[in-house]
């Protein structure tokens, strides 16, 4: 709950996006259908000139840079008395002794000189790939193994389709997003999200000048619209990734071979694509395309969640052999969920905060 009122998690949607889920839900009653999570919202103004009702700040977005630049334009212990950022430095190692982490090391890019900074807690959240590469450059002792194995992503399948413009569900200025997954399973479980975007060209781009926006999404403009199902994903211990001499990192992740659910998730495209009415008789013959290769911004499990001797980091996300230094990304999943995992790191960091704070 913390996290969601973090990260705005949007609870109001418009009126023809509450009907098209009720319509939806009664035509496809074998899945669950839900509005999408969203965040960073502005409700549509009674005054807004610009047919239909788009958001006024594109959706699902989170800045770590402007939160922490609004955090320091302003005094005060929410503001900048206790933050302090340094940037253009490019850190390179930490320095430990026995079970304690002591400085962090960094290369100070402007003034080419190295410079120590020293903390009581140490925190890496350099990413999925940059966290176990700062980690192995600086020896820290971790006895499963693990460090920078199991690099993965999870896999996904979409399809772009158009709705027609004849279609009574929608109209060149309506748009919605929608989450759809099979009934849960007597474990509780889900084997697939479904998540559609309709109409996206309201979360594609922002513009504030309504000529350049007429002019880019003129009425006759086709809907176009997406569905995009994911997967859930374990940690594949045969990818890898290494820092090197050189300052780069090398990496290896094996090609996605995997069409998990094929035959359920194509069943599911072609009644979605007869609940909108779609003319394209191809796209019902034609199956969805799954990825081959991981990409960057799920990747996670480098770092990996877990027992002593089993995993880098604690279910604290404290490295093992060390008292106070921890990392907070997307490397300490033990496996790669189906769902976009921006809202579980928000919640593990939330937690991490309250963890230091008691100590």
């Amino acid at each position: 709950w913390r996290a969601e009122t973090l990260f705005r998690k949007r609870t109001e949607y418009s009126e023809f996006e509450k009907e098209l889920k009720r319509k939806m839900q009664s035509a496809l009653g074998d899945y669950s259908i839900e509005h999408t999570p969203r965040s960073l919202h502005t409700v549509q103004s009674r005054l807004l000139l610009r047919k239909g009702s788009p958001d006024e700040i594109p959706t699902g977005t989170f800045s770590t840079a402007a939160l922490l630049l609004n955090s320091m334009s302003h005094p005060g212990l929410a503001g900048s008395d206790h933050l302090t950022i340094n940037l253009n430095h490019l850190v390179t190692h930490i320095e430990v002794a026995g079970r304690r982490a002591l400085k962090v090391f960094c290369q100070d890019l402007l003034h080419n000189r190295q410079r120590a900074y020293r903390g009581k807690y140490i925190i890496l959240a350099a990413g999925a790939t940059e966290s176990p590469c700062i980690a192995i450059q600086s020896n820290i002792l971790d006895k499963s193994g693990k460090m920078g194995i199991g690099l993965t992503d999870h896999q996904n399948a979409e399809l772009l389709f158009e709705i027609p413009r004849s279609s009574p569900l929608f109209s060149s200025n309506d748009h919605a997003k929608l989450l759809l997954h099979p009934k849960l399973n007597s474990k509780g479980e889900n084997k697939y999200s479904c998540e559609l975007a309709l109409n996206w060209k309201f979360w594609d781009v922002r513009y504030e000048d309504d000529d350049l926006w007429d002019a880019k999404f003129p009425d006759d403009e086709p809907i176009k619209s997406t569905i995009k199902f994911t997967f859930g994903n374990r940690l594949n211990d045969k990818n890898w990734i290494k820092p090197t001499t050189s300052g780069k990192s090398r990496v290896y992740v094996e090609p996605m071979k995997e069409c998990p659910f094929e035959e359920n998730v194509n069943q599911l495209k072609n009644e979605v694509l007869s609940f909108f009415g779609v003319k394209d008789k191809s796209l019902f013959t034609t199956g969805l395309k799954y990825r081959e290769r991981a990409e960057t911004y799920h990747s996670g499990g480098s770092l990996r969640m877990g027992d002593h001797g089993k995993a880098v980091v604690d279910s604290h996300l404290r490295f093992h052999e060390y008292d106070n230094l921890y990392c907070c990304d997307l490397s300490v999943f033990p496996d790669i969920p189906l769902a976009n995992p921006s809202l579980t790191l928000g919640a593990l960091a939330l937690r991490l905060a309250e963890d230091i704070k008691q100590k």
